[in-house]
């Protein structure tokens, strides 16, 4: 199972995304949170000014560089097996977030060959999205053991576009067995009543908690406050 709260589960799960540099993360490690998000850039592309996207050596730097018990998530954009294998491979991270359509076949030989990692396969919950679709998508990948949680999100990662939270609710309460993380447009004003109505096992920010000067850093007091509420309505 993903990350185990069993010795403390009122904590509440809550990753941090689109983390770029070791300062960031530790100030994340410092104030409770249990994971970051990275994100790396396409082959060929090049980081622009403010981007939130490393370079495949910088992902892996910082990956290796964590304070203990802060989590490494690769956001993985690959759909073929050998380009997420050798994602896994260069930077070595704790957890694979399936961000797009992946036949469960591949993420089992990812399993297979990094037996450590976890996968947490992104559903998209859009503005039309229906209930019966993503409940047997979810069930086809959870059937063939392929994930270990669940993220639910908005239909534009990063977009700060909340989505529906009863349908969330929905999913969250049929798949009671698997780790749920709710992401979307979170931030500290909404993430308390984001808990209260989808109850999930976690939260996922990143836009929420970004600094207004740049965006490829984090506002400390926009961290302090989004976790501090978070954790907060966990334990209620």
């Amino acid at each position: 199972m993903f990350y185990n709260f069993d010795n403390d589960p009122g904590r509440g799960f809550v990753k941090i995304c689109g983390v770029t540099n070791l300062g960031d993360a530790k100030l994340c490690a410092e104030l409770g949170a249990d994971a970051v998000g990275i994100l790396v850039l396409q082959p060929g592309a090049a980081r622009k000014p403010n981007s939130v996207r490393l370079a495949r050596r910088e992902a892996a730097a910082l990956a290796n560089a964590l304070p203990d018990g802060l989590q490494s998530v690769l956001l993985v954009h690959e759909t073929e097996p050998d380009a997420i294998l050798d994602l896994a491979s260069v930077i070595r991270p704790r957890a694979l977030q399936i961000q797009h359509p992946v036949d469960a076949n591949i993420l089992l030989r990812v399993k297979e060959c990094f037996p450590e990692l976890s996968i947490i396969k992104t559903f998209r919950v859009g503005d039309g999205a229906a209930f019966d679709a993503l409940e047997r998508d979810i069930q086809h990948h959870i059937d063939d053991n392929a994930i270990d949680a669940i993220l639910l999100d908005s239909d534009k990662g990063g977009s700060g576009k909340v989505h529906d939270w009863e349908l969330s609710r929905r999913l969250v309460t049929r798949f009671a067995g698997m780790p749920t993380i709710l992401a979307g447009g979170l931030n500290a004003e909404n993430v308390a009543a984001a808990g209260h109505t989808v109850r999930p096992y976690g939260v996922d920010v990143m836009s929420g908690v970004a600094s207004s000067e740049r965006k490829d850093r984090k506002d400390p007091d926009k961290l302090r406050a989004f976790i501090n509420a978070w954790q907060g309505s966990s334990k209620r």
